[in-house]
């Protein structure tokens, strides 16, 4: 589940992610595994591209400062599975303005 403190964030401040990563039966611990965080900005271009590991808890945060010139728009969050230092395949997105 990938999820935002809030939707809607000016230009110059801080979006903040939060991310949580679990089995299905919630007993397996995944801790340690290789996941890769890309954030895309409205013009499609990819800002973040940054490999993650989860804790013992599947629990992750990320916060990345936007410019008082960043354009304004949708900004996409995808989580993957990472390959290679690539992403794989996706478990989770969100979007914010």
């Amino acid at each position: 589940y990938v999820f935002s403190d809030r939707g809607i964030y000016r230009p110059g401040e801080s979006i903040h992610i939060g991310m949580i990563v679990k089995q299905g039966d919630w007993t397996t611990s995944l801790e340690g595994v290789p996941l890769m965080l890309e954030i895309m900005n409205p013009r499609g271009q990819y800002i973040i591209q940054k490999p993650v590991t989860l804790n013992a808890e599947g629990f992750i945060e990320y916060e990345f400062e936007t410019k008082d010139t960043s354009p304004t728009g949708n900004y996409y969050v995808n989580l993957s599975l990472s390959q290679d230092n690539k992403a794989g395949e996706q478990i989770g997105s969100t979007s914010v303005r």
